[in-house]
């Protein structure tokens, strides 16, 4: 179908410079230089596999008991935050331990953070905060960076619908797959130029 179609079309362009650069690397051009672009390219193209297992696993969870708080926290070690974002983390006590698939709220809040983080190239303001609602939680995720276009706003959730350059295309459609399986829900708002907050609704427990 169509996301096969379109995977297949990005993985041409770092296979392609891969093989490219292996023939100039046989005429012994610039070893250094050209290693780092196969470098690159590699890393794309398993990005974009990575993101397409993503997509099409999502609705498989496996619930395990685990702490929310542990989880936050290794997202934020595992994630690239420039020296010109300040991060700002504001977990509530009350949820405690929850039912969820710990590797796949892992990687959602990871693509959560990691979009906002490149919604300010010029810095600004993280924010990651957690709160109790009875049998449900709250993650959010905010940034003041450059708010998502109009435009887009629509398809954000759908395949494609709001793919950027060096993006693939599925990173929020993947997060909205897991977050659908686990019983919630995932919203946002944002303002041009004002930020963006996404919002993930989670159950504490899978449904009798």
């Amino acid at each position: 179908g169509r996301i096969s179609s379109e995977l297949a079309h990005d993985l041409r362009g770092p296979l392609q410079t891969i093989l490219n650069c292996t023939y100039l690397l046989e005429n012994d051009l610039t070893e250094k230089e050209l290693l780092g672009h196969i470098k690159e390219a590699v890393r794309y193209a398993a990005s974009l596999l990575d993101s397409f297992r993503d997509y099409y696993r999502g609705h498989e969870i496996s619930r395990v008991t685990t702490s929310l708080d542990q989880i936050v926290e290794l997202v934020l070690n595992d994630a690239i935050i420039p020296p010109n974002v300040e991060t700002k983390v504001a977990l509530d006590p009350k949820i405690g331990r929850v039912q969820i698939d710990p590797a796949k709220i892992r990687r959602t809040l990871y693509n959560l953070v990691k979009n906002a983080v490149e919604a300010m190239p010029g810095g600004g303001e993280l924010t990651v905060e957690t709160e109790d609602d009875g049998d449900m939680f709250l993650i959010r995720v905010r940034d003041t960076g450059v708010g998502i276009p109009e435009d887009i706003r629509d398809t954000l959730f759908k395949p494609f619908g709001s793919k950027k350059p060096g993006g693939s295309g599925l990173g929020l459609p993947s997060c909205r797959r897991v977050v659908v399986a686990h019983g919630g829900e995932i919203t946002f708002e944002s303002e041009v130029g004002g930020g963006t907050t996404f919002t993930v609704v989670l159950p504490k427990k899978a449904a009798a």
